[in-house]
């Protein structure tokens, strides 16, 4: 019987070890008041009585009582040193004091290792990122990718002082160390990480998910091993945010990155068409075959997705109401309006949707937002200024640069995204040969696995090869292709970035020793910005950062969710896009020229004179753009052969 109550006892107390802080003070609590009147029971056996009259420790100055009898044992329990006042005291007294005493230290000690573990358990869970965030109006960012310290640098640059609560699988040493390494925790904004399951409502709650501003869900960044499975989190995610309807105050702007571009039907379906979709694969599947097709268009895209340099913004102009697009273009002096926006319901839900170059007689309503490529992002509008007349104005038809074959060098996720984009867009027999680490029938597999269909436009050869190997890239004449691509190969176990870096170098030497080297367009993708200047001075003349890309575009739609139908508008070939024309097509070549006198004669063309493409001229290195987006309204160019104006036009494909 009695080892059976043992049994329970502990069982008891052990169970209430293991439960909350607040548990085991109850403990000791509940403890010390036992003590307190364990020693009480002294007044039975003589506390108050005539041979303890002298002794020091015994108090009297209240009742000789039930009070005198509290303080004197709670005296000894806070203090064990008390117990020496007690000297003289009958012995049934001194023996209480005693007990008193020792059971004061044992409590004390206990109290400092409660203290001590509660303190301990505290830094644990901070390590552990589990305790609750408290705060308002922040950007809520849901999952670990290497776009993450992008867009911090993006948000830093925009808005400092903007607090950033980020949930992620990984532990918080790992993200506090990714931050540290890359700069992030000097950058003016305050960062805060926990350590959780996105797709869990109570770890959304965790980081007050209902009073951010606005929220960014990353997909997983994994090998095409696993990449069947890594939009699926973002996709949950993006089905809880979309469910959740109390929202302390208004509904903050949602924005979700989906890898695979075949999942954003599904991701949409999920978000409810309330959440922003970005897909990363198709992004810079479009960049790349756009920036393939005309050169320089990858830095046109680059400085407008950033937050330096000009970038699109959505406004209301109140003095351009009632007056034709055409008319205001010429009364911005550090902007340029490339469409309109307005409001729209659709299923429920209303949103503002764009429009790009509009007809010039298209009179703006009073609902009517301008868009805007703004150099300062503080729209300057002058009613006075009248619509221009040029003089030298030019109709001649601009020639495309030709593509008859295309050499892609390395293989990864976004190859069937951009096989696909050159087969919508190129003309019927177009050959494009694709080198690998694969076998041909591996490649074969893959492709034909991911592209249900065939393709209707291009015709396909794969080749196995070393991309590293000098004499395996002479093997395959690389002189004789019109666009060179070469991709973040992730078809060897090395670093996509070294090994592209090694095979751009091989490709210089080629080439430049080659006669034909100037006639070859090379496009190459990278996946960390620092290796952007390795390569300034090899054969590759578009540079594209890919987790740069997709990380300007989610980081601008979080701020202006509009953006996401003017970016998509912008990147899509055959409709509303940005191109690049000789600008001997615009204006008289070698004739004094001002930016109003392009605006005049792309206005004539419908299209939208947004910048000018300068030609690199002799002795500047190669691959130095000269892209000047939205320039300075006194300037004056005399245009030559190379020069191209960059346009906002109607691009029709057959």
């Amino acid at each position: 019987m009695f080892q059976k109550l043992k049994a329970r006892l502990r069982y008891r107390l052990d169970d209430v070890f293991v439960r909350s802080p607040s548990s085991q003070f109850f403990l000791l609590v509940l403890l010390s008041i036992v003590v307190v009147l364990l020693g009480m029971t002294a007044y039975f056996f003589g506390l108050f009585s005539p041979q303890n009259a002298d002794v020091d420790g015994i108090g009297r100055k209240i009742d000789s009582g039930l009070w005198d009898s509290l303080w004197w044992s709670l005296k000894h329990m806070l203090d064990p040193g008390f117990f020496e006042e007690n000297y003289g005291a009958t012995t049934p007294v001194a023996v209480i004091s005693l007990l008193i005493a020792i059971m004061g230290m044992v409590i004390f000690g206990i109290l400092i290792g409660f203290i001590s573990t509660s303190m301990e358990t505290r830094l644990a869970s901070l390590q552990r990122g589990n305790s609750a965030v408290i705060e308002t109006g922040h950007v809520l960012i849901l999952g670990w990718s290497n776009k993450i310290l992008l867009i911090l640098r993006l948000l830093a640059r925009t808005r400092a002082g903007l607090r950033v609560v980020v949930l992620a699988r990984p532990e918080i040493a790992h993200m506090q160390e990714s931050l540290r390494a890359a700069g992030i925790l000097s950058l003016p904004i305050k960062v805060i990480l926990r350590s959780g399951l996105p797709s869990n409502i109570l770890e959304l709650r965790r980081v007050a998910f209902e009073h951010a501003r606005s929220i960014i869900v990353l997909a997983a960044s994994t090998r095409e091993s696993e990449s069947s499975g890594r939009d699926v989190e973002a996709i949950k995610t993006a089905m809880l945010l979309s469910s959740f309807q109390d929202w302390r105050g208004s509904k903050p702007v949602l924005v979700s990155e989906i890898n695979h571009k075949q999942n954003v039907a599904i991701a949409r379906i999920a978000g409810r068409n309330e959440i922003s979709i970005v897909s990363s694969s198709e992004v810079i599947s479009k960049i790349i075959v756009q920036a393939a097709r005309q050169s320089g268009l990858s830095f046109v895209y680059s400085e407008i997705l950033s937050s330096a340099g000009n970038s699109i913004c959505v406004t209301r102009v109140p003095n351009c109401i009632g007056r034709r697009f055409g008319d205001i273009q010429y009364g911005f002096s550090d902007s340029i309006p490339i469409g309109i926006s307005w409001q729209q319901e659709e299923n429920g839900v209303v949103r503002y949707v764009a429009g790009l170059n509009p007809e010039p007689d298209y009179t703006l309503d009073p609902d009517d937002q301008l868009v805007l490529l703004s150099r300062t992002g503080r729209v300057q509008y002058d009613e006075r200024v009248k619509p221009h007349v040029t003089r030298i104005a030019r109709s001649g038809k601009h020639e495309k640069r030709p593509l008859n074959r295309i050499l892609l060098l390395g293989f990864n996720d976004d190859v069937y995204d951009i096989l696909n984009e050159f087969d919508g867009h190129l003309a019927a027999g177009t050959r494009i040969d694709l080198v690998s680490n694969y076998l041909e029938e591996d490649a074969t597999a893959r492709l034909e696995r991911h592209t249900p269909r065939p393709f209707r436009n291009i015709r396909i050869s794969f080749r196995q090869g070393d991309t590293v190997s000098a004499a395996f890239l002479r093997s395959l004449d690389v002189s004789s292709y019109d666009c060179i691509i070469t991709l973040a190969d992730e078809s060897n176990d090395d670093d996509p970035d070294a090994r592209n870096i090694m095979v751009l170098l091989l490709l210089t030497d080629i080439l430049r020793s080659g006669p034909a080297a100037h006639n070859v367009h090379v496009v190459s993708e990278m996946h960390d910005p620092r290796n952007r200047e390795l390569v300034t001075r090899t054969v590759a003349n578009e540079i594209i950062v890919s987790p740069e890309i997709v990380s300007m575009q989610l980081s601008q739609i979080s701020q202006q969710p509009v953006l996401e139908s003017i970016y998509r508008e912008l990147l899509s070939a055959g409709g509303i896009e940005i191109c690049l024309k000789s600008a001997g097509s615009y204006v008289e070549m070698h004739q004094p020229c001002t930016f109003s006198d392009l605006q005049c004669s792309a206005q004539e063309k419908m299209e939208i004179a947004v910048g000018v493409r300068i030609a690199a001229p002799a002795g500047r290195i190669e691959n130095e753009h000269g892209v000047q987006l939205n320039p300075r309204r006194d300037m004056v160019w005399r245009f030559g052969p190379g020069d191209d104006v960059v346009v906002l036009a109607q691009e029709i494909y057959d």
